[in-house]
């Protein structure tokens, strides 16, 4: 993560603003997060493989800079709680699962458990939360908050040294009054280490107690480094609340990154060892490898002292903070892992246990595929029984081209462990170029895995890192009260794999569409939002938002009005079927008052629309009141045979936001409210 945004966060006066454009390209020109330019992309994408769209539904959508996602039953209803820490709006907010059912589609309740204060040291201000779990610290059966705090570049409230954060669950009664969470604040024993990144637990002696490993890089200030620690519990359950009760013993003291941190019975002998990437921006190319650390035992002398690490595979080709998936891809009784390059998937297929030895194979991406990728993930995705793989990217000085597969899932077909029996399917497609600062764009952070709405399938939980509504200068503080741009901060995505597609049928007079259900989406400019008030349901919004000055997406002469050309982008699908004739099409639609820079109202008043491949037509365009929905007819008609059509909805002006879509038989039909309810398909 490129470190200006801490300057960038306290910005409060114009006159500001000016250094921070300098500091903003100095930083730039440092970071190497991400290569310098991005590759080149067409302007559609590629097919998108026959699979239909996974629905991307919103969770968290408040806050910027969301930077860790924890998984647990904060409550104790029995449905599983989401933890992210925002680390540019330095809070730690947890979305309650409304369970199962259509309040799942929508954004969860949210509770604020650390807000920052911007007042004095230790009261809420804070350093930069870079990851956080959910862990039963105090042994009380109640799910606390673990935080990784990394350095700031300026010293202000804590400093600039960062440390592990423990936030106290009150309990049961009081789980959701945001006052009642204790803040225990930093374990005194990390406060003088590095840049903290990661926070996994697991217990490392076998005491029957929850150990809190903690993993980072090297202090950009002080030349520190965080690597691989853990944190030995109390045994007396008096001083599980005493910070410093808490002993810290290394496990790689000189580790480059921490980041990626697995745990994984790698030698099978019954614990906990680590499998973990070392490679971050100033990770040497020499140095930037996959490594295991062998667990001594609980019984033994050097379980406190730095274990054995035994390497993988090392190579420069591996970007910034990759991950490992875990899981025996072949079915041979040997657990394998999974990491992946630019270019290539690199399977670790474990050959022998004594001595633990692998064989790389190298699986080249399909071009779909072929870019930045972090997390990654060895899962059973279609329920055949076999395991398959789920890959997540990130972007290139803010780009993360459109004809790539931000989310995917790679098909294993066997029966044989060769690089061959492989299928990639899309999940969601890249947004394009997102933001006006080449650090941020659209970027996938962690994940988890798991059947969110009950309905026997493996679903997608993860948070999209830096993501939102950016304008050039951000100069809210980011504890002002009024700190609330739109974000794609936390989503789950539904799997429907084994789903038919989704067609309307017309009923009577009309054919209603909900917007964000759609049939495909063979770009990822439209996202599933649910902040505006009023909509039924979700809607659908195209999120990007580059300034229309800086727009390195359009042409010189279009950089005026941010208008997208017709063809330009392929935009999202929808099936239905029409008994045959004339029909005017109306829209439920909102225009933001504002939207990224230089847009909103009537610079965010239109999208593009075509039917079955056919000419494009202007949908909108015709400015009006903003911040409401309202119903707009399309002023050009539209006449179908009987049988199957396909609508699509493309992007033309950014910020502009749907509904619903009607397409009505009926020439004097003007919808009102919400409309005439969705018909079945």
């Amino acid at each position: 993560m490129c470190r200006y945004p801490r300057v960038r966060r306290i910005v409060t006066t114009p006159a500001l603003i000016g250094l921070v454009i300098v500091l903003v390209g100095a930083v730039s020109a440092a970071c190497a997060t991400a290569p310098a330019t991005p590759p080149p992309g067409s302007a559609a994408p590629l097919p998108p493989l026959g699979d239909r769209a996974w629905p991307m539904h919103p969770i968290a959508s408040q806050y910027r800079g969301a930077n860790g996602l924890g998984a647990g039953d904060v409550d104790l209803d029995g449905d599983i709680d989401y933890l992210t820490n925002y680390e540019f709006d330095q809070r730690y907010i947890l979305s309650l699962n409304p369970g199962t059912g259509s309040a799942q589609s929508q954004p969860w309740p949210q509770l604020q458990v650390w807000p920052p204060n911007g007042g004095a040291p230790g009261q809420g201000g804070g350093v930069n939360p870079e990851n956080s779990q959910l862990i039963d610290v105090d042994g009380d059966g109640n799910l606390d908050i673990v935080g990784a705090q990394g350095e700031s570049l300026l010293e202000f409230w804590e400093g600039n040294s960062p440390g592990v954060r423990v936030i106290f669950n009150p309990g049961p009664t009081q789980v959701t009054n945001p006052d009642a969470w204790i803040d225990a604040g930093r374990v005194p024993s990390t406060v003088t280490f590095g840049h903290f990144h990661q926070i996994v637990s697991a217990d490392i002696n076998n005491d029957g107690l929850t150990d809190i490993v903690a993993g980072g890089r090297r202090s950009s200030t002080t030349g520190d480094y965080a690597g691989i620690q853990w944190l030995e519990a109390p045994t007396d359950p008096n001083q599980r609340r005493d910070l410093s009760a808490y002993q810290l013993h290394a496990i790689d003291p000189s580790a480059f990154s921490g980041h990626g941190i697995t745990f994984s019975d790698v030698d099978q002998d019954g614990d906990a060892d680590i499998v973990s990437p070392n490679a971050d921006f100033d990770t040497p190319e020499s140095d930037r490898s996959i490594s295991w650390y062998e667990n001594p035992g609980a019984t033994s002398v050097q379980l406190r002292s730095p274990w054995t690490r035994r390497l993988i595979f090392s190579s420069p080709t591996f970007h910034t903070k990759p991950q490992v998936g875990v899981g025996d891809l072949d079915a041979d009784g040997l657990t394998d892992y999974v990491t992946m390059t630019e270019h290539e998937v690199l399977w670790f297929r474990k050959t022998s246990l004594a001595p633990v030895s692998f064989t790389t194979l190298r699986i080249p991406k399909d071009p779909a595929a072929d870019f930045l990728t972090r997390p990654v993930r060895v899962t059973d995705v279609n329920g055949d029984g076999r395991l398959d793989l789920v890959g997540m990217m990130t972007h290139s000085a803010s780009n993360l081209p459109d004809d790539r597969a931000a989310v995917f899932w790679m098909e294993f077909v066997g029966p044989t462990p060769t690089v061959a029996n492989w299928v990639t399917h899309v999940i969601r497609w890249g947004s394009g170029h997102t933001a006006w600062l080449s650090e941020f764009g659209e970027k996938w952070d962690q994940v988890d895995i798991r059947d969110v709405d009950s309905d026997g399938d493996l679903d997608i939980v993860a948070n999209c890192e830096e993501w939102w509504q950016q304008r050039p200068i951000e100069v809210n503080p980011y504890y002002a009260p009024n700190v609330d741009p739109e974000t794609v901060a936390v989503v789950w995505f539904e799997n429907t794999v084994n789903e038919a597609t989704p067609t309307s049928q017309q009923v009577g007079d009309h054919i209603v569409m909900e917007a964000e259900r759609m049939s495909r989406a063979n770009d990822g400019r439209w996202v599933e939002r649910g902040r505006y008030p009023g909509s039924i349901g979700t809607y659908l919004q195209n999120f990007n938002a580059v300034s229309t000055i800086f727009d390195t997406d359009l042409p010189q002469g279009d950089r005026e009005t941010a208008m997208i050309g017709a063809a330009t982008t392929p935009g999202v699908a929808y099936d239905f079927t029409a008994d045959g004739g004339s029909y005017t099409m109306w829209v439920r639609r909102w225009l933001p008052g504002e939207w990224g820079y230089g847009m909103g109202g009537p610079r965010s008043d239109s999208a593009w629309g075509s039917v079955d491949g056919g000419a494009s037509f202007v949908i909108d365009d015709q400015g009006g009141p903003s911040d409401t929905w309202v119903w707009q007819r399309v002023s050009t008609p539209l006449t179908f045979t009987h049988g199957a059509h396909s609508l699509a909805l493309r992007e033309r002006e950014r910020g502009y936001a749907v509904d619903r879509i009607v397409l009505s038989a009926d020439p004097g039909f003007v919808p009102s409210g919400p409309g005439p309810a969705a018909t079945p398909g």
